[in-house]
């Protein structure tokens, strides 16, 4: 083609020619790469149990499956806040804490994971003071304490103060650390996180089952909605 269009002396045709062809080569590539990954979903579902491509067909349809980790996380704070009117907290009291969980919106994700994993429960009453818990973590993976003295004091003492109510403030604390981290145990987040969903749903659960109102602010939950992402996602910001 290429030497017919120099006999006719056409520079422009040479141009176009070769530009088309070039595009055509692309193309077939482009479209070959896309049947290779058509190919691999299509083995992946093939070896997969009747169970199992139900659940992940139920997992596409959940409520927050293109919903990032970040805006998941999110949204369990605004259950934890729901589980603090419901017990009658002082929000006042509990605002460091709040403000700390609210952190996973914008701030750096793993600096946030570490000093929630600090503010959990659990960590702040299993030591008397903040010595006492860095000697008991000095040979784990977590050594050290993100808070100081005084934090770990005021912590400790509103954790104490909370008595039966702290059960539920607890455990929506540590769902929404796990449904933060979840799979960062592999180095990397699959592709929307699927492993996370059901902590949501078991969330949402453990509420209902006492009487927890679920968040239904709907300019938030718009919001929260918004953040689409397969992974961590953007940090954006949030009024609670």
């Amino acid at each position: 083609m290429i030497r017919c269009a120099i006999q006719r002396g056409s520079l422009s045709w040479v141009l176009l020619s070769s530009v088309g062809g070039l595009a055509a080569g692309i193309g077939f590539l482009l479209a070959l790469a896309w049947l290779a990954v058509l190919l691999g979903r299509f083995r992946r579902w093939r070896s997969l149990t009747p169970e199992k491509r139900a659940e992940e067909k139920a997992l596409k349809k959940h409520l927050f499956y293109k919903v990032s980790l970040r805006g998941r996380a999110a949204y369990l704070v605004l259950c934890f806040d729901q589980a603090l009117r419901f017990t009658g907290q002082d929000f006042a009291a509990w605002e460091t804490v709040r403000r700390e969980l609210r952190g996973v919106t914008a701030e750096d994700f793993e600096t946030w994971s570490f000093r929630a994993i600090d503010l959990l429960p659990d960590e702040v009453l299993s030591a008397g003071s903040r010595a006492d818990l860095i000697a008991q973590r000095e040979h784990t993976a977590f050594p050290g304490y993100a808070f100081s003295e005084a934090e770990f004091a005021a912590f400790r003492a509103l954790y104490t103060q909370a008595g039966d109510a702290l059960a539920p403030l607890s455990f929506l604390m540590e769902r929404i650390l796990d449904v933060a981290i979840c799979g960062c145990e592999a180095g990397t987040h699959p592709q929307h996180t699927p492993a996370s969903l059901p902590l949501i749903d078991q969330a949402n659960a453990y509420m209902q089952s006492r009487g927890i109102p679920l968040p239904d602010e709907p300019a938030v939950l718009f919001l929260l909605h918004r953040q689409r992402s397969p992974g961590i996602g953007k940090p954006f910001q949030m009024t609670f």
